[in-house]
């Protein structure tokens, strides 16, 4: 197994080398008298299952004022994702700009690469493009991203890595850390023991937190008090912990803001929306689901939810530079299943392949229709719009309308593969099996 030292030498190895290769790239066809053109700094907040047929009754309703603040100094469109619409395979093409059968991701589980006889949870190390952060990196840019999904083991970068293994969710609530043992949780190495206590603890069960969000009923409540693990579409137990999850990287996402310096890319990424919508569709939607015997009881819980994640957005976003481009995206929307949802079985609400993209900052034209971006496009318009070269393999193309002012497209041949990730079992990994089987994604 490769060791800290070495996975560090041979990531300043690989900086050296492909730094020089943008470098050439970048002055490629461009004339050495133009005025140098100011670094645009990008913050990219993911919300996990939003969709536009959610957000805009609350816009109308002015129940997303920090989202609505965005809007009026920016531009909107949806992201257009491919079948399986599975968070990890979408928030890695999402990353790379490449589809699953060329970045590597391609399911929830995938060969252990110790044992291929064994399933392990979607990783790293099972990742064969190279990612925004490692290639913003590269090109001398600092980043910071909090909790994209496969983003574990954190790899070495240009500013910090907090992956998706840190904060407890609802896929490894309960994986214990053996004594002693780090699990490349988050990088800089030291940066894990310093971010841990803002963690959100699922086992710490917070009603007012829960009913202000969610108003159940006393079953409801006692299900989820009395929970040790989530249930899979469970609403009381499923929810209480993806909850946690949450407020956990909100925490942490504002900590980091607030003690370090802010890198030219920053990201968090927000699971609460998608969980709601499997969760509570039936509520928001019940004329979907004849014969619903109590329609809308829980009516507001959707729009609670994305109430919460207006409120965590517009914390981060007073936090950043105002010359700050913000980029907001999400994986899919969310759509009515037409079948009420059955613990470990199946959800209210099932994936839509029509996410939301909001560009939001100085140079954006407000009210500008960004149109249907296909997801492939994302990764090579946000490198573009960082300054940052495009690999010219990456299949999509580069949205020029989100440049600013002289911002000119440069190219490298490719980005690769990315980081050489160590090879390690996460505690988290027979949890996250569990979760997977009541899912349906796998086999018992």
């Amino acid at each position: 197994m490769r060791t800290g030292h070495d996975l560090h030498r041979r990531f300043a190895a690989r900086l050296l080398g492909l730094g020089l290769a943008v470098t050439l790239a970048g002055c490629a066809g461009h004339g050495s008298a133009e005025a140098p053109v100011r670094r645009v700094r990008v913050a990219l907040i993911g919300w996990d299952g939003a969709g536009w047929s959610v957000l805009d009754p609350l816009l109308r309703q002015g129940r997303l004022p920090h989202l609505q603040r965005l809007l009026e100094r920016g531009a909107r469109g949806e992201i257009l994702v491919e079948p399986p619409i599975f968070s990890p395979i979408v928030w890695t093409t999402l990353a790379t700009g490449f589809p699953p059968e060329e970045h590597g991701v391609s399911d929830f589980l995938l060969p252990d690469p110790r044992d291929p006889t064994r399933l392990v949870l979607a990783s790293a190390f099972h990742r064969r493009r190279a990612p925004l952060w490692w290639i913003a990196s590269q090109a001398g840019r600092t980043v910071g991203f909090v909790a994209w999904w496969t983003s574990w083991p954190a790899e070495p970068v240009r500013g910090y890595l907090v992956s998706d293994h840190l904060v407890y969710n609802r896929w490894a609530a309960w994986a214990r850390m053996a004594e002693g043992e780090t699990y490349r949780l988050a990088y800089p190495p030291e940066l894990e023991a310093a971010l841990r206590p803002l963690a959100e603890q699922a086992q710490r069960y917070d009603e007012a937190s829960l009913r202000a969000l969610v108003p159940f009923d006393t079953r409801e409540l006692r299900e989820a008090r009395e929970a040790a693990r989530p249930v899979m579409f469970h609403a009381p137990s499923a929810f209480r912990f993806a909850l946690a999850t949450d407020r956990g990287n909100a925490a942490i996402a504002r900590h980091l803001l607030d003690t370090r310096a802010q890198p030219d890319l920053f990201s968090v990424t927000f699971i609460l929306g998608d969980v709601a919508g499997h969760l509570f569709w039936h509520h928001s939607e019940p004329e979907a689901f004849p014969p619903y015997p109590e329609p809308g009881r829980l009516r507001e819980a959707i729009p609670n939810v994305w109430e919460q994640l207006d409120r965590w957005t517009g914390e981060l976003v007073e936090r950043l530079d105002p010359e700050t481009r913000i980029v907001i995206v999400s994986d899919h929307g969310m759509r009515a299943s037409g079948a009420l949802p059955v613990p470990g079985k199946n959800p209210a609400g099932d994936h839509d392949p029509r996410g939301i993209l909001v560009l939001s900052g100085p140079g954006v034209a407000p009210g500008a229709d960004l149109g249907a971006v296909p997801a492939l496009d994302f990764a090579p318009s946000v490198l573009a719009l960082l300054g940052v070269p495009v690999g010219r393999d990456m299949p999509g193309r580069v949205h020029t309308s989100w440049l600013t002012g002289r911002q000119q497209v440069q190219y490298v041949a490719s980005w690769g593969a990315g980081p050489p990730a160590p090879v390690e079992t996460s505690p988290a990994d027979e949890a996250v099996r569990e979760r997977l089987k009541s899912l349906g994604y796998i086999s018992p």
